[in-house]
C-alpha cells in the first residue's frame, strides 16, 4: 500500500485499504501519479430536464462500440491542433485510457486516430481559440460527444470514465449557479458500472444567483471503481440558468497492471 505523506494523507490510506478489503486489490496513488480535476458548464439549461453538466447540455448516450471517429468546426477559420482525452473498448468490453492529437481542417472532418467509445476532454494546443464550435462525432454530421464553444480553448463536460486498471477516489465536487432570474437548481454525482445502471451517489440542491456549494476531503472520500463512468446532472429552474459543476481527485492503479501495455482496440 502507499506510503502517503501529504495534508490529505490518512483519508487517502483509508481510502486505499478500503479498496484492499472490498476488491482484493493493491493499489497505489504514488505508483500511479495522477490527479484529476473535471469541471463542467452549461450557459443555457433546459426548465426541469435532468442533463449533464457540460457545454451545450443534454445527457450524453454511452456508446458500446468505438464509434467517436471524427473532429471537425463549424468555421472555416479553425486549423488548430487539439489534443483528445478519452477511452476505446478491447475486446472483453473494457474501457482503455488514449490521447491523441488532431489537426483540424475547418469544417472538414477530421479522422481519429484511435476511434473512442468515450471523449472526456478535448483541448487547443496551438495559440488560436476556437472561432466556430468544435466537435467530437460519431462519425461526420453525427452525435457530438464532446464540445468545445466558440472562444474557448478547451471543453467543459462534468464527467469522466476510469480506465479498466484504475480506481479515482473523489475527494471533492460541487456547483455554482452563475446566472439566472432567482434560480433553483438540483444536482445528483452518479455512476455507472461496466454492465450496469446509472445511480446517485450524492444529491444537493441551491437556490438564488451566485450560490455555491463545495463537498471536501473532512467527508469520507468516493470510491470509483475500474470500467465506471461518473458524471455530474442538474435540473434547473427558469430555463437559461447558468450552471458549473466539477469534481475532484486521485487516480490509483491495481499495481498488477502497472506495467501493462494498452490492449488492442475491438
Amino acid at each position: 500500500m502507499s506510503n502517503l505523506r501529504t495534508r490529505d494523507g490518512g483519508a487517502l490510506a483509508l481510502a486505499l485499504n478500503e479498496i484492499k478489503k472490498t476488491y482484493n486489490v493493491d493499489a497505489t496513488i504514488l505508483g500511479k501519479g495522477k490527479t484529476l480535476h473535471k469541471w463542467g458548464f452549461n450557459a443555457n439549461s433546459a426548465n426541469g430536464t435532468w442533463e449533464t453538466v457540460q457545454d451545450g447540455g443534454g445527457t450524453e448516450t454511452l456508446l458500446a462500440a468505438n464509434s467517436i471517429t471524427v473532429v471537425d468546426s463549424t468555421s472555416a477559420s479553425d486549423t488548430m491542433t487539439l489534443s483528445i482525452e478519452g477511452h476505446y473498448l478491447d475486446a472483453s468490453a473494457n474501457l482503455i485510457f488514449h490521447v491523441q492529437s488532431a489537426t483540424l481542417t475547418g469544417t472538414t472532418a477530421v479522422t481519429l486516430s484511435q476511434p473512442l467509445a468515450r471523449c472526456s476532454r478535448m483541448y487547443v494546443t496551438s495559440t488560436a481559440l476556437a472561432v466556430g464550435t468544435v466537435t467530437a462525432n460519431a462519425g461526420e454530421g453525427g452525435t457530438v460527444y464532446a464540445r468545445i464553444d466558440a472562444g474557448s480553448s478547451t471543453t467543459e463536460k462534468a464527467a469522466t470514465t476510469v480506465s479498466y486498471r484504475d480506481f479515482l477516489i473523489v475527494t471533492g465536487f460541487g456547483s455554482t449557479i452563475l446566472g439566472g432570474n432567482n434560480a433553483a437548481v438540483r444536482f445528483r454525482a452518479e455512476l455507472k458500472p461496466k454492465g450496469g445502471v446509472w445511480r446517485a451517489q450524492a444529491r444537493w440542491a441551491l437556490r438564488g444567483d451566485n450560490t455555491d456549494y463545495d463537498r471536501d476531503m473532512k467527508s469520507p472520500p468516493f470510491i470509483i471503481p475500474p470500467n465506471t463512468d461518473i458524471r455530474i446532472r442538474s435540473s434547473a429552474s427558469p430555463a437559461g440558468t447558468e450552471i458549473g459543476a466539477h469534481f475532484d481527485g486521485y487516480f490509483a492503479i491495481d499495481e498488477a497492471y502497472i506495467n501493462d501495455a494498452s490492449p488492442a482496440p475491438a
